[in-house]
This record gives C-alpha cells, sequence and structure tokens, in this order.
C-alpha cells in the first residue's frame, strides 16, 4: 500500500470513529440507527484496510483470495478478463476525474434541490451518460431508489430531508 493511501485509510478510520461517537449525542428515538449501521460497517472494512497496511502478510493473504475465480466462470471469461486487467493509467485517471466530477454535481444539486429532486436526477444521468443503461433500468432505477429513501428517512424515521435552497425561496 502506497504512503498516501495508508493516510487517507487512517484518515477515515479516525473520521469513522469520531462520527461513532458523537452518534451516541442523538437523543431522538430511532435517530441513530441507521448512523450506527452505517458507521459500524464502513469501521469494520476500514478497519481491514488499516489491518493490510500495517500487517503485509495479511495484504498478500488478500490478494491470493481475492485473485481466485469461481468455478462457474469459462475459460474464455477468464482470458477475456485477464486482459482488461491492465489498465491504462492515463484512461484510470480520466475516470477517476470524471466520477469527482459526478459526485460534485450530485453534492450540488443536492443543495439546490434538495434530496428527492437530486437522487433520481443524479441516478438517471448517471445511468443514462455514464452507465450508458437503457431506458428502463434508467427510470426504474431512480424512481426506486429515490422511494426506498423516502420510505426509510421521511415515513419510518420521521427524518424530515434536505428541501433544497431553490425550493426555500420557491415557498
Amino acid at each position: 500500500m502506497k504512503t498516501e493511501e495508508k493516510v487517507l485509510t487512517y484518515f477515515f478510520l479516525v473520521t469513522i470513529v469520531l462520527m461513532l461517537y458523537f452518534t451516541f449525542d442523538l437523543h431522538r428515538p430511532g435517530t441513530r440507527t441507521v448512523p450506527l449501521l452505517v458507521g459500524v460497517v464502513t469501521l469494520a472494512l476500514t478497519g481491514v484496510l488499516s489491518l493490510m497496511s500495517i500487517f503485509p502478510r495479511f495484504a498478500a493473504w488478500y490478494r491470493r483470495l481475492e485473485g481466485r475465480t469461481a468455478p462457474s466462470l469459462s475459460s474464455m471469461t477468464l482470458k477475456a478478463n485477464k486482459a482488461e486487467d491492465e489498465p491504462d493509467p492515463q484512461k484510470t485517471k480520466k475516470k477517476e476525474i470524471v466520477l469527482v466530477g459526478w459526485l460534485l454535481f450530485l453534492t450540488a444539486a443536492t443543495y439546490f434541490l434538495g434530496f428527492l429532486i437530486a437522487i433520481p436526477l443524479f441516478l438517471f444521468l448517471f445511468l443514462k451518460i455514464w452507465g450508458k443503461e437503457g431506458w428502463g433500468v434508467s427510470l426504474v432505477m431512480p424512481i426506486a431508489v429515490s422511494g426506498l429513501v423516502y420510505f426509510i428517512f421521511v415515513y419510518i424515521l420521521q427524518i424530515p430531508l434536505h428541501e433544497g435552497i431553490l425550493l426555500e425561496f420557491w415557498y
């Protein structure tokens, strides 16, 4: 693991521990359920990454485990995947920059339009433009995710979602 990756992993580990610590200050019933669930799972995954950075033998064992293929895969699929396994660094960097742009778009859309508008808008555009998915997936997925977000946060947990500053000015 590179030094930058180690520093980022430890930063995430400290951030998640702090998030979990502050989650216990939430006093409204049911308010801490989702942050605790997400925090504990993320802490476990980040903990594994931290262990891999500290113990190289653990990292080597994980790489061997990850490199194993499922027995049901055909040999043609394996050969095709091996040819694709060596990415071009320039293409990888370009994809990373574009994905950061998508995340910035999601952040801005959430701030200005609110969660319930930004989530389906982002998912539709991302799936259609970046993912090159068909109309069915590009329409059904945002509706399903938005419905799930609304059901969990607004209906069950009764947590009001950010409505966006544009809607605040509208009313």
